[in-house]
């Protein structure tokens, strides 16, 4: 669903960066009903709507994620610190 607070042209810089994906599970846009451009380091702690700040995220790993800005990946073995990814 597109974001109000976000031109399309924005919106469409993010998607491209992101190759379509989400940027947390690498899931192809066309396998998701929904992406949300999502705040990396959240508004609520601060986070600002810049586009190093921002990802392509599908519905299920935004819901997952929530606020958190820390965590470590299980699956590749990727610290994941302080909202900085980092992909194999």
């Amino acid at each position: 669903m597109p974001n109000p607070h976000f031109s399309k042209n924005y919106q469409q810089t993010i998607k491209e960066r992101a190759k379509f994906r989400c940027e947390y599970c690498q899931m192809l846009d066309k396998y998701v009903d929904a992406f949300v451009k999502e705040h990396i380091h959240p508004q609520c702690l601060g986070g600002f709507s810049a586009l190093n700040n921002m990802a392509n995220s599908c519905t299920a790993c935004n819901g997952f994620k929530y606020n958190k800005i820390e965590d470590f990946d299980e699956i590749k073995y990727l610290d994941i610190n302080n909202g900085k990814r980092y992909f194999l």
